[in-house]
């Protein structure tokens, strides 16, 4: 079965969010986390597992008064 991955980044993410005329209200990262140690090697299971994005748009523009 063919399978496929796809990665973005979490500029991409941000930057669709702004694409989409909404104003970044939040952005945080959920899950393990690496130390602030400069010379550790990357471990992807320790990276944060979750994004959460909130952003709202201007209500003028969804046609709330």
């Amino acid at each position: 079965m063919p399978t496929f991955e796809y990665h973005w980044t979490v500029a991409d993410h941000i930057q669709a969010v702004v694409e989409s005329e909404c104003r970044i209200v939040d952005v945080k990262e959920f899950g393990e986390k690496l130390e602030d140690e400069y010379f550790m090697k990357v471990n992807p299971d320790k990276l944060p597992g979750y994004l959460l994005i909130s952003g709202i748009k201007d209500p003028s523009e969804i046609g709330i008064r």
